[in-house]
């Protein structure tokens, strides 16, 4: 999605979710990710949530794309989203 212009401004993981406005560096995110196994301490956004990482999912966006992990998006929060 980036590669072609749209603009990432929210990732999800198990123990955090970072945002940044005016969109999030995949290569940089994911770099960190590999090196610290964790979004916790990335200081390359504007926001990040380690409470509940998962609210970040009821935010608005114009695309959600729940890719990793299964039964995110549940009777609970389906009506959140």
């Amino acid at each position: 999605m980036e590669k072609d212009g749209g603009k990432i401004t929210h990732i999800i993981e198990r123990d955090a979710a970072i945002y940044k406005a005016d969109g999030i560096d995949v290569e940089d995110a994911k770099a960190y990710l590999i090196e610290h196994g964790s979004f916790k301490g990335y200081e390359n956004c504007d926001e990040i949530e380690v409470k509940d990482p998962n609210k970040f999912m009821e935010r608005e966006v114009d695309y959600l794309i729940p890719a990793a992990t299964e039964k995110s998006i549940h009777k609970v929060n389906a009506e959140k989203l």
